[in-house]
């Protein structure tokens, strides 16, 4: 199995999480799932981005259904050691170790806290104001302000100074 099948068969979520979580597992810790999704960082696994909660708890079922995860008590789970291969075994193992490559090659490591630049993160907030900002206007102009319910005036108003609050900071900001 190569990368390209890998991402040809456009692997679900969830097949994509399973494989991810089996490696991470597979050191015999007993993790929860807070754990488990910041240890699947290092898998380039990143929550609300690669998958959700729902998918994280569906392959746990699934693991635990299929007696490849054990729930060890409420809530912390570790991989069954009946049929547990050790940490080295099962990624050297050819299809996990094609998961493994083609997950990296699919969601590459991400600008996290720890590797990203200052200057990316400020091209990167700076960028991000001004999608705010234009959504912001686009809505504003698409106002009709006959139609708009008394409730809504006290947010329009919210609205409107945010826009300027943030149109006078991007522009003191370029200035800078």
């Amino acid at each position: 199995m190569d990368i390209e099948n890998i991402a040809d068969k456009r692997e679900t979520v969830s097949k994509r999480l399973r494989a991810a979580l089996l490696v991470l597992m597979s050191d015999q810790k007993v993790r929860n799932m807070t754990d488990m999704i910041q240890d699947l960082r290092t898998q380039n696994m990143i929550l609300n981005t690669d998958y959700n909660t729902n998918h994280l708890w569906g392959v746990i079922k699934t693991l635990t259904s299929s007696e490849e995860l054990v729930r060890v008590s409420r809530g912390n789970y570790q991989i069954n050691s009946s049929n547990c291969k050790t940490d080295s075994s099962l990624q050297q193992n050819p299809i996990y170790q094609d998961r493994i490559t083609a997950l990296s090659d699919i969601y590459p490591k991400r600008n996290t806290p720890e590797t990203q630049t200052l200057s990316t993160l400020y091209a990167t907030a700076l960028k991000q104001l001004h999608g705010t900002l234009k959504d912001i206007e686009t809505t504003l102009d698409s106002l009709k302000l006959s139609q708009l319910k008394a409730a809504d005036i006290q947010t329009l108003y919210k609205i409107s100074t945010l826009r300027e609050s943030l149109t006078k900071l991007l522009k003191e900001t370029e200035q800078a």
